[in-house]
């Protein structure tokens, strides 16, 4: 006795395994840009480097836990673009790693491709120095 979908045909069932299947892989890719969207958003990175390479050591804690003033460190470009270089990867960590850690540190990111004027007030030219 053969068994089949009484609605479907051998082509029907095909279309809806490779339907089910692209579905499957839409969610699993949707899940993953979540999953990485909090990580950055919550700088939940684990250091895994031998040498605590991402990690900030009790003597620089203790060096600058006597400053109290109010600081923002300002990256020109967006989150995803400083981790996928690895010098600005190293900085962007270390400086997330820092406003976790210090209540009056902020860390903002501007794309200045997109908004130049977000850091207009930095700008200087030779007429302004």
């Amino acid at each position: 006795m053969k068994h089949s979908l009484p609605l479907f045909g051998k082509r029907g069932r095909s279309a809806v395994f490779t339907a089910i299947s692209a579905l499957v892989l839409v969610a699993a890719f949707l899940l993953g840009i979540g999953a990485n969207a909090l990580v950055v958003a919550n700088n939940s990175y684990i250091d895994e480097t031998p040498e605590g390479l991402y990690t900030l050591t009790d003597a620089f804690l203790e060096e600058v836990g006597d400053i109290k003033d109010e600081i923002t460190i300002t990256f020109c470009a967006d989150p995803d673009v400083l981790l996928n270089n690895y010098t600005t990867r190293y900085v962007y960590i270390m400086a997330r790693e820092i406003e976790k850690a210090m209540p009056n540190v902020t860390v903002k990111t501007h794309n200045i491709t997109r908004n130049p004027t977000a850091v207009q007030e930095f700008r200087t030219t030779s007429s302004t120095v």
